[in-house]
């Protein structure tokens, strides 16, 4: 046996950041110049580490981040990363002061989010940066595509002290063989962001690809999507076409054999 294992650490993971750097930049090949990548860095980047990941990722192109809570979004700036952070879940009120201080965008699904965000940047002098969530069939949050939340939406980009930056809605079966479904909801989508132009809100950033769908359908890449799991080299499921998008699994797990029974 080798003199060189660690017998007081015998189980440990070996994360390649070069495996998800080239990853990154297959993604950023396949849906062009013209469409921005958020990599999702959540859940401490899928276990791979989030503060390692976004800096070697902020070197390679990478628009910004996406992740799930304050605290993954505070880490993030304490680590040094400048890029812009999307948080994706609910944030409580009484944080808001510390998100606007940071720099963080907030996900916005109802108008009385954004009025007392825009009450606290207002209090700070500064304005508040958002993406609104659009619920196009996934049932989690989001604003239903209907003439009320249209209304309510126009009530936001009327606060002065808020700027809507992106809107997007989420996929719930992208990585299925029937592409249906997925289809339905981009069609909502569109139809919901061609009523908020139509009445002139016209909002920057418009996503709707997550990991399978980046795989598998070039034409709903609009101008900015999510790289999640392929960040990774892990494939969503057995139905995409993995032929479509070259990744590399970037973990590995390491331990000792200490016994074998035939």
């Amino acid at each position: 046996m080798s003199n060189n294992l660690d017998y007081l650490n015998r189980v440990y993971l070996k994360i390649d950041l070069d495996k998800i750097c080239r990853n990154i930049k297959e993604v950023i090949k396949k849906v062009g110049s013209d469409t921005k990548v958020m990599a999702v860095v959540k859940a401490d980047a899928y276990g791979h580490g989030a503060i390692e990941v976004a800096k070697a990722l902020s070197e390679i192109g990478t628009y910004g981040f996406a992740v799930a809570t304050v605290g993954e979004a505070l880490a993030l700036r304490r680590a040094g990363i400048t890029k812009p952070i999307l948080i994706l879940d609910f944030v409580f009120p009484n944080q808001f002061e510390t998100i606007i201080r940071n720099d963080i965008m907030l996900t916005v699904f109802r108008y009385e989010i954004a009025k007392e965000l825009n009450e606290a940047a207002e209090q700070m002098g500064t304005t508040a940066h958002i993406h609104i969530k659009v619920d196009t069939g996934m049932g989690r949050i989001g604003f239903i595509p209907d003439d009320e939340s249209i209304d309510e939406i126009r009530r936001i980009s009327q606060l002065p002290n808020v700027e809507i930056d992106g809107i997007f809605t989420h996929f719930a079966c992208a990585d299925m063989a029937d592409k249906t479904s997925m289809n339905n909801q981009f069609d909502k989508f569109k139809r919901f962001v061609l009523s908020l132009e139509e009445i002139g809100i016209n909002i920057p950033i418009k996503h709707v690809c997550n990991s399978a769908a980046i795989i598998d359908s070039d034409d709903k890449f609009l101008n900015m999507v999510r790289s999640g799991i392929i960040t990774y080299g892990l494939y969503p499921s057995e139905f995409v076409h993995k032929d479509r998008l070259h990744i590399e699994p970037a973990m590995e797990l390491h331990s000792l054999v200490i016994n074998v029974k035939t």
